[in-house]
């Protein structure tokens, strides 16, 4: 049901009956999930599926069609047939009396969800679950969503059928991933055993205002899609993991984890800053025992509760291409996709010299990086969004603070005003208009832009992997036509990266710095080198 959400959504149970306390929080703190690109593809996927089930419509027939901006590709299709073909295979295996597609089953006014099939006889409920997604594997084993649906499936038969199923399979359709369809099976005791003791106790806690005394309990589980990120308690059990981990070796008392949802259950954002300053150097030698791990394990030594198995690896053609292409084409298809070069491989093709003559520096642009959090000491100028005149006249105009008439002590308070140029009551603020408010973005743009080519040096950060301060003086250009001057060339536009020089010059990234070192102590530029492997001649 489109835009309804249960408060015990079965989707998210796997976190709230671990962690009761996250529906007051998500209540108090109004945390809202958000629709992701990959839930909305699910979304349309199992409409797809519904109506092709419902209405005895082929899947093919969607083939390359775009619904709600989701096109249907051949994966996508293939996945929806598979979960079509399961569903239609389990009614016959089972002999079903009856069955239902995209029905709501509740357990109570506040817990109900949507399974997406069911089918039954007398004596077994089937219950199937679609999922589209492929990052992650959901088992279907114990899954605990898929539990609270057989439950209200069980109450849904016998409220209308006069039905109670002895047995109940639970089956997880998951097309994108290894072993797609997986199930598992519970007798009606397991399913009330797990009604009584794990979930009831859960629903009557709201029923009894108990969830706000409630304290938090974090976990892997239950932590893993919860989106209170900045969880008190979360951040508690890390430092506590931590210490833990370190504990052989340091000797210190564990502290405490503060687990409470009273106060203030969130970390404050200077907490979280200074939590990130240690970030970057733990997870980097994390990362260097995980490999130094696998290295050993791969020698043949034993890693104490690890074990290699093998990753996931993706299909190829066994074949030669020809007998593929032969193939293909039996039925039209073109086997083959093009792609058009990229700057550098343009560059290599046509060769240094006539892409000069040809002026292709003009065909290439290079994107503004993404914007990220650095420490306050990075000299480079604070990011600021890119105000164009449409996205200027749809936004709330800026206000200039005046100054407070000596009567009134307390400061004035800025009023937000829609698009007006003027405001004459002397109380309030005046309000620049669109133009002025343009033109003042224009020039604090160019007058960054002029900060930025004086400033001759840049203090190293995350985001820098070597830098070269340029020295006094003139600088001198090196030698028309040498390999020197192809670099400061490329350098100074800041378009391109050191593989594009090595692409360029075809040669080797060692012999690209040497260039680089060069061109500061011969020819006195400096340089910076970033860690996306772009730089800049400055």
């Amino acid at each position: 049901m489109p835009g309804e959400h249960a408060y015990f959504s079965p989707s998210a149970s796997s976190r709230w009956l671990e962690c009761p306390a996250s529906l007051y929080l998500y209540e108090g703190l109004g945390v809202k999930n958000e629709t992701s690109t990959y839930a909305h593809e699910g979304t349309v996927c199992h409409e797809v599926a519904a109506s092709c089930l419902v209405k005895k419509i082929p899947v093919s027939k969607y083939t390359g069609k775009v619904i709600q901006n989701v096109t249907m590709t051949p994966e996508l299709i293939q996945g929806i047939q598979m979960y079509v073909d399961e569903v239609q295979g389990l009614t016959k295996e089972f002999n079903a009396i009856g069955g239902r597609i995209e029905q709501k089953v509740e357990i109570s006014a506040e817990c109900w969800g949507t399974v997406d099939a069911v089918v039954w006889n007398a004596d077994t409920l089937v219950c199937i679950d679609l999922k589209m997604g492929k990052g992650v594997v959901v088992q279907a084993e114990d899954n605990t969503q898929l539990k609270i649906y057989s439950i209200g499936a069980m109450r849904y038969l016998l409220k209308n059928y006069n039905l109670r199923p002895k047995r109940i399979i639970n089956y997880i359709i998951q097309p994108r991933t290894p072993n797609p369809i997986r199930k598992a099976e519970y007798t009606i005791e397991e399913l009330q055993d797990f009604a009584k003791n794990k979930l009831a106790p859960v629903l009557k806690m709201k029923d009894e205002g108990k969830l706000s005394s409630e304290e938090c309990n974090p976990g892997e589980a239950q932590c893993k899609w919860c989106d209170i990120k900045d969880c008190k308690a979360k951040a508690n059990k890390a430092i506590n993991d931590a210490a833990r981990a370190f504990e052989p070796f340091t000797k210190l008392e564990l502290p405490e984890i503060e687990t409470a949802t009273s106060g203030n259950p969130t970390l404050s954002t200077a907490e979280m800053a200074e939590l990130k300053s240690n970030f970057k150097f733990i997870t980097d030698w994390i990362g260097g025992i995980d490999k130094l791990l696998k290295d050993k394990a791969l020698l043949g030594e034993a890693i104490p509760g690890y074990k290699l198995v093998e990753g996931k690896a993706h299909r190829k053609w066994g074949v030669q291409d020809s007998k593929v292409e032969d193939l293909l084409r039996v039925k039209k298809v073109e086997p083959y996709t093009k792609k058009i070069l990229s700057p550098a491989q343009a560059e290599k093709a046509l060769g240094k010299k006539t892409s000069r003559e040809m002026g292709l520096h003009e065909y290439i642009v290079k994107p503004k990086g993404a914007p990220t959090l650095v420490a306050e000491s990075d000299k480079r100028g604070e990011w600021k969004p890119e105000i164009t005149g449409d996205e200027a006249a749809g936004e709330l105009v800026k206000v200039v603070e005046v100054t407070t008439p000596p009567e009134v002590t307390t400061p004035p308070e800025l009023t937000l005003v829609v698009d007006v140029d003027t405001v004459s009551t002397p109380t309030r603020a005046r309000v620049l208009s669109i133009k002025e408010r343009m033109a003042l973005a224009l020039a604090e743009k160019s007058e960054k832009e002029e900060e930025y080519k004086e400033q001759q040096v840049v203090v190293l950060d995350d985001e820098i992997a070597e830098e070269v301060k340029r020295k006094e003086g003139i600088r001198t250009p090196p030698r028309k036509g040498t390999k020197r001057l192809t670099v400061l060339e490329m350098g100074k536009t800041g378009k391109y990266t050191l593989q594009d020089v090595m692409d360029t010059l075809e040669c080797s990234l060692n012999m690209v710095k040497m260039h680089l070192r060069y061109l500061h102590e011969t020819n006195g530029y400096g340089y910076i080198i970033f860690k996306d492997d772009s730089f800049e001649i400055v």
